[in-house]
């Protein structure tokens, strides 16, 4: 009050100075100004969202409260306030697909592409066998979902897909079918649920079985092997072996066989079997029914005659002619018997040297090995294949070494 006082006592010395008319003017801008002296001296500023007197921060929509314009809350593209979500195409299967994106805004486009797919390997009309692993490739515009390999017989294999241009391969066992043509093709589907079959590849299957044909004799065995004819001629070495590959499921063949020498009994073997899918091992053994000699000459003479199972009636007489060198060699096969027994007759001498005791057992192969020393006769060896549990096929006395084998009835 005291300040308005001291204005109104000036204003009358103001007002002295003044006209009349301009008192109700003046009256009016000293009454403004006392007012605004006034409320800038006693009235308080409002506070800020941060409780500043008169401060400019604010809340924004997210509820943030300051002063920055910048960094104010915003809409993300999913229409949520201060939200950080990448707007895109969240499906897998369609060709605008976006891995990165985290809400889908529907501008998704349909994969409506197949994919292709072809086998690389083998060729087309190519033979094949064993283990064969087939080769196929698979692209497609999106991503292979998986890919199925096919033969004429079946489903070969299935393999999960992947993105973009992927070889794949399966094998497929050819022993498992029977020899013959074959179709291959594979199929691959897309994420999508798009499928393409590739073209056929025609494959020959062809598979071997392998027969072996053991000669457990002590002489080479001289063998014709076939269908109706010979298709193989050939020798297996004395207690040794022979291989031969024929087409699986080949039916029926024949084998024959003979080994001689120049002292003893011809032996045959004649028989059929069938050729199926595996392979097959023949076992050519000496029955019990005859027995093999080797002959070691270690005397001062040279060895002229030698005769097995003299006065029997299976008596064989051979002209050796054998050196006192000390070899033991082979002689031949002999029809066994419990009297079984040898001579032998050298030059200068009217009489003879002879075994009697050979102790023949009947086992497969059996042999024995006789040393002349003219002072002693020793039975130096004896034995079989007593271990061998093969298949005993029937030997037979053929009547001549013609090798014409399979024109004999």
């Amino acid at each position: 009050m005291q300040i308005v006082l001291l204005f109104f006592v000036d204003l009358n010395q103001f007002y002295k100075g003044i006209q009349v008319k301009n008192f109700i003017l003046a009256q009016i801008l000293f009454s403004l100004f006392v007012f605004s002296i006034w409320s800038c001296e006693d009235e308080a500023k409002p506070e800020d969202c941060a409780g500043v007197e008169g401060g400019l921060a604010y809340i924004d929509s997210c509820g943030v409260c300051d002063d920055i314009i910048s960094n104010d809350c915003s809409l993300d593209c999913a229409d949520i306030w201060g939200g950080e979500n990448i707007c895109g195409c969240t499906d897998i299967t369609a060709i605008n697909f976006n891995a990165e994106a985290t809400f889908d805004d529907g501008s998704c486009e349909a994969d409506n592409s197949p994919p292709t797919v072809m086998i690389t390997s083998p060729i087309n009309n190519s033979t094949v066998s064993e283990i064969l692993s087939i080769q196929f490739s698979a692209n497609d515009n999106v991503g292979i979902q998986k890919t199925e390999l096919y033969s004429s017989t079946g489903l070969i294999r299935t393999v999960n897909g992947s993105d973009g241009v992927v070889v794949y391969s399966g094998n497929w066992n050819t022993d498992n079918v029977p020899n013959g043509d074959y179709n291959l093709y594979a199929v691959a589907y897309d994420l999508s649920g798009n499928s393409t079959t590739s073209t056929i590849v025609t494959v020959s299957v062809f598979n071997t079985v392998t027969i072996t044909f053991n000669n457990n004799c002590f002489l080479p065995m001289a063998f014709q092997f076939g269908k109706e004819s010979p298709e193989t001629e050939d020798v297996i070495s004395e207690e040794n072996n022979f291989q031969i590959e024929v087409e699986k499921n080949y039916g029926t063949v024949t084998f024959q066989g003979i080994v001689s020498s120049g002292c003893g009994e011809t032996l045959g073997w004649d028989f059929d079997f069938e050729v199926g899918d595996a392979n097959i091992t023949r076992n050519l053994n000496t029955s019990g029914e005859y027995f093999f000699i080797n002959l070691r000459n270690s005397s001062n003479y040279v060895i002229n005659d030698f005769y097995i199972n003299a006065d029997l009636s299976t008596e064989i007489g051979c002209a050796l002619d054998m050196p006192n060198d000390g070899v033991l060699y082979p002689v031949g096969y002999f029809q066994a018997f419990s009297n079984s027994n040898a001579r032998v007759y050298v030059d200068g001498e009217s009489g003879y040297w002879y075994w009697e005791d050979f102790d023949l057992d009947g086992s497969n192969n059996q042999f024995i090995s006789l040393n002349f020393s003219a002072t002693a006769l020793n039975l130096t060896g004896r034995g079989g294949e007593q271990n061998q549990n093969n298949s005993v096929y029937e030997t037979n006395i053929l009547e001549s070494v013609d090798f014409n084998l399979f024109d004999n009835d």
